[in-house]
């Protein structure tokens, strides 16, 4: 069986297809083992661990300060809650301190001022009358 010379041309192009297609298969092949061996797995992973022990030491570091801030603190309500004890001892109190708001607390203070005004104006007026009225 011999080929015409449309069948050879067409299995000429076929081959320079497949070639073709096999050197496009070989470069992308080449890519990608390069791509590959860029990426430094072990390296990476390296890095993570590193960055991981440092990261862990860091917080051990913020905890053991923040156990030494909370110490003092701890340290101060001890303090506080013994003045408390004590003086609740020597003024013989039982009950738990009573908070006033700011409200309450002007509203004492202009009780006082009004008194304050009234007895100012109760002893400048004269002492015969209420107010300067005069007796008949």
């Amino acid at each position: 069986m011999t080929l015409d010379e449309v069948e050879l041309a067409i299995v000429e192009r076929i081959e320079a297809e497949k070639k073709s297609a096999h050197q496009v298969l070989e470069d992308q092949l080449q890519t990608f083992s390069e791509r590959l061996t860029n990426l430094d797995f072990e390296g990476q992973f390296g890095m993570i661990r590193q960055a991981n022990l440092t990261t862990v030491t860091d917080y051990v570091a913020e905890c053991q300060s923040g156990l030494n801030a909370l110490h003092g603190i701890r340290r101060d309500l001890a303090d506080a809650e013994n003045e408390r004890d004590d003086f609740r001892k020597r003024h013989r109190l039982s009950r738990a301190a009573r908070v006033q708001s700011d409200g309450v607390w002007w509203l004492k203070v202009l009780f006082l001022v009004v008194c304050v005004l009234v007895e100012t104006i109760f002893n400048g007026c004269p002492s015969s009358g209420f107010l300067g009225q005069q007796a008949a």
